[in-house]
């Protein structure tokens, strides 16, 4: 039960950090990606909505 207990851990650590490396990561000088008009899917909590869910 223990081991479930410390796997469990480590996986969720291993989310949250790979989470927070992510969100810190800088877009690549020289893209010029435009989703202005990406409708695509319709989910606000994407990337590409932020500028309109504000």
């Amino acid at each position: 039960m223990l081991a479930v207990f410390i796997l469990l851990l480590i996986v969720v650590g291993l989310f949250v950090s790979s989470f927070i490396i992510d969100k810190n990561t800088k877009i690549p000088k020289g893209c010029n990606a435009d989703f202005s008009g990406c409708h695509g899917c319709g989910n606000f909590h994407c990337g590409h909505h932020q500028r309109e869910a504000k």
